[in-house]
């Protein structure tokens, strides 16, 4: 019965996943700006602390200083 239950909920989150997947980024932010923001400051975030990593740190998951520069000079919408 858990299986069975397992693969619905499966079934749903994938096509909710190609929903979502079709519908254009514009579509998806005027239907959610809150979620948006929210996005939008989590990358900020995520950045500020990537940009804090020591060189130690940035070997251990695999990331070098060029990619990291890549990353953090990205503007927080994209």
């Amino acid at each position: 019965m858990f299986e069975i239950a397992t693969n619905l909920n499966e079934a749903k989150m994938s096509t909710m996943n190609v929903a979502i997947a079709n519908r254009s980024p514009r579509s998806l932010a005027a239907g959610r700006p809150l979620a948006v923001v929210t996005n939008w400051y989590n990358r900020f975030r995520q950045r500020v602390h990537l940009a804090d990593l020591d060189a130690h740190m940035r070997r251990d998951i695999g990331l070098s200083e060029h990619d990291v520069a890549i990353e953090i000079a990205k503007p927080f919408w994209r």
